[in-house]
């Protein structure tokens, strides 16, 4: 017997990407923040509504976004930010939209 074995996770299977990803947004990151809308509306579909306001909303930037220079990055999260704080009926905090760095990549693509 391992004394120390890796716990099992579970996971929700229900989850949603869209491409392609924000940085294709770089040189119009106004637009960024209504690209969101598809995510939303899938979150709308599974989080019960009694949950939405007290349930983060998390935007994580990845490769492509670490591509672009700083101003773009976050010209692209405040649009990002702006749109889910009048769209949406999810708890939207500053620190929950950033670009992740690589090994963040890594880990949230091996679990999810």
């Amino acid at each position: 017997l391992d004394p120390h074995p890796i716990p099992e996770f579970l996971f929700p299977s229900n989850k949603k990407k869209i491409s392609p990803g924000l940085s294709s947004f770089g040189s119009n990151p106004g637009a960024a923040g209504a690209y969101l809308r598809p995510l939303v509306e899938f979150a709308k579909e599974h989080v019960p509504r009694h949950l939405w306001a007290v349930t983060p909303f998390f935007v994580a930037g990845t490769a492509g976004l670490r591509l672009l220079r700083d101003e773009e990055i976050t010209a692209i999260l405040r649009s990002c930010e702006d749109f889910l704080r009048s769209e949406s009926p999810f708890l939207v905090r500053p620190q929950n939209l950033r670009v992740i760095a690589g090994t963040e990549e890594g880990i949230f693509g091996r679990v999810s």
